[in-house]
């Protein structure tokens, strides 16, 4: 609900603040109609004194008996009890089935419930043995067992033992061809013996068995025979450049090669040039014979052709050419760098140290 009147706080003279005009006279007679119509309405709508003494005034409860107490405004009372001291608060059962109830004033109810409840008895049989146990909250647990040697062919599965019996003539099957294979085994091992050292079973064979002379054993010693012992001692030699080691050996052990120091072997790739290097080398002559190699001969000399070179220095003078043509008259010393040429044609080169061989 909203006021019906704004407060003025008039002044106690005259003033334009507070006017006593017509805006300030009807705001208050405004206010005066509405709180008129209030109070008619709320006269109007009021309860009647007698319906109010019919009203709860206030409500009690006592928790120590449950007993709620409703007062009215005219002074009247009404009571409630819950009989709260009547709840049980404890229960207990009997092994027939009646089942006992204690309120906490110490009243006791009790009510029948075996004809609700079934009994179960757990009985052994020829193949299970049942065991009830109870623990300390007496909570009780059933527990069932096979019986040792109680299972009959009956409770089994229909092809059980015929696939046990099965399953036991492919064992039989198999021991038998386990032992063929254990008696060849040790025949082969005989066998194996005699070739090697002409005993079986550690006892040597006699005169009669085909191997008394035909073992490994036998051929060894008659091989040490011929070779007055045998061979004691195996050693090892190498050519320059190359070095072993584990020489000689007596017993056993393994011979190694390898390069000495300052020596090489030419890799697979490089062989062809070293051969080709060593055709060359191998092919020098002191012939004049084209694409090899100049090697002089006893004397020092060797035969060529033309030869250009460039002279430094001076050059001993020729009296004649190889076929005892004079060259005195066409031969220049020169004590500087000079071209030879040995031709019947002038040079142009006036430099050059000129040998006419048919001068």
């Amino acid at each position: 609900m909203q006021p019906a009147y704004n407060e003025i706080v008039w002044q106690n003279y005259t003033s334009i603040e507070t006017p006593l005009n017509a805006t300030n006279l009807n705001s208050m007679s405004h206010a005066l109609k509405t709180v008129d119509n209030r109070v008619v309405s709320a006269d109007t709508t009021k309860a009647n004194q007698s319906d109010l003494l019919q009203t709860l005034k206030t409500v009690t409860y006592n928790t120590q008996t449950g007993l709620f107490t409703f007062t009215w405004w005219n002074g009247n009372t009404f009571t409630v009890d819950l009989n709260i001291e009547k709840i049980p608060v404890s229960f207990s059962m009997s092994p027939q089935g009646v089942i006992t109830m204690t309120t906490s004033d110490g009243t006791t109810y009790t009510a029948d419930v075996s004809s609700l409840i079934k009994t179960y008895s757990f009985v052994d049989s020829s193949t299970i043995v049942v065991t009830v146990t109870t623990d300390s909250s007496g909570n009780k647990t059933v527990t069932s067992n096979v019986k040792d040697g109680s299972i009959t062919e009956s409770k089994l599965q229909p092809n059980f033992l015929a696939d046990c019996r099965a399953e036991v003539n492919a064992a039989h099957g198999y021991a038998t061809n386990a032992s063929n294979s254990a008696d060849s085994a040790s025949a082969s091992k005989l066998v194996s013996e005699g070739f090697a050292n002409g005993t079986q079973n550690g006892t040597p064979v006699t005169s009669e068995s085909p191997y008394y002379e035909n073992n490994a054993k036998y051929w060894k010693e008659q091989a040490q025979a011929i070779a007055g012992g045998g061979v004691t001692s195996v050693g090892m030699t190498v050519p320059t450049g190359l070095q072993v080691s584990g020489s000689p050996i007596t017993s056993s052990g393994t011979l190694a090669v390898s390069l000495a120091s300052g020596y090489s072997i030419p890799t697979t790739t490089k062989q062809t040039q070293w051969d080709s290097a060593y055709t060359a080398t191998n092919g020098a002559t002191n012939a004049n014979t084209g694409n090899k190699i100049v090697k002089r001969d006893s004397s020092g000399n060797f035969s060529a052709g033309t030869i250009t070179a460039n002279l430094t220095g001076t050059a001993t003078r020729a009296t004649a050419d190889a076929s005892g043509n004079n060259i005195a008259n066409t031969y220049k010393t020169k004590s500087e760098s000079a071209n030879v040429v040995i031709s019947t044609t002038a040079p142009s080169d006036t430099t050059a140290l000129w040998i006419n061989p048919s001068a």
